[in-house]
């Protein structure tokens, strides 16, 4: 139903799933800088978040799909407003 609604507006599946690993790269590429400034290791930004190492690194290599519950834990273990999380000016595409 969605493909069919996305069709109707000029965007295909493929166009779409692309966008997708773009905005997990991206976001990935910001949480691994936001951690590494902050001089965390996974394993510490995890036990931080509740969150486990593996799905932090998950994460930071665009192979997870992150719901709001854990963006927001991202965001409490860094100290930072959750917005900043989302500031991919300076990232890689």
């Amino acid at each position: 139903m969605l493909a069919v609604k996305l069709a109707s507006l000029g965007m295909a599946a493929k166009d779409l799933k692309k966008r997708e690993l773009e905005l997990r790269k991206q976001f990935g590429l910001r949480l691994r800088l936001l951690r590494l400034e902050a001089r965390l290791s996974q394993e510490a930004l995890g036990d931080l978040a509740e969150l486990e190492a593996a799905y932090i690194s998950g994460v930071e290599r665009a192979e997870r799909n992150l719901t709001l519950r854990n963006i927001g834990r991202l965001a409490d273990a860094l100290n930072l407003p959750i917005q900043t999380l989302f500031d991919f000016r300076g990232v890689a595409k």
